[in-house]
C-alpha cells in the first residue's frame, strides 16, 4: 500500500506526492497517480475550491479502495486524522 500526500499550500502536482516536501497540490492531482489500495493523506490546511462542478476518479474498486483521509502532516505516515482540509465547489449545479 502506497501513500499520496496533498497540500494545497505548498505542494505541486508536477511533484510525485511521496512526502509532504513533495506533495501533490489538489486532490485530482493525487487521483491522477493512484492505484486500488493507496491511502491520500490531505494536510489539515489543505484546501480547494473550483467555480465549477468537478469529477475526481479514484482507481480503487469496492475489495480494494483508495481511502482519502484528512491527516496531521507532522509525521509519514501520518499518525493521526484531522477534520481540517476542505475539497468544494461553489457552483450551484
Amino acid at each position: 500500500m502506497a501513500e499520496i500526500y496533498v497540500r494545497s499550500t505548498d505542494g505541486n502536482n508536477s511533484d510525485n506526492g511521496t512526502t509532504w516536501a513533495l506533495s501533490k497540490a489538489t486532490l485530482a492531482g493525487a487521483s491522477a497517480i493512484d492505484a486500488p489500495g493507496y491511502f491520500i493523506f490531505l494536510s489539515p490546511v489543505h484546501a480547494e475550491s473550483s467555480a465549477t462542478a468537478q469529477t475526481i476518479a479514484l482507481a480503487g474498486v469496492s475489495s480494494n479502495p483508495v481511502l482519502v483521509v484528512g491527516a496531521l502532516d507532522t509525521a509519514e505516515p501520518p499518525t493521526d486524522v484531522s477534520l481540517g482540509p476542505t475539497v468544494r465547489t461553489t457552483s450551484g449545479a
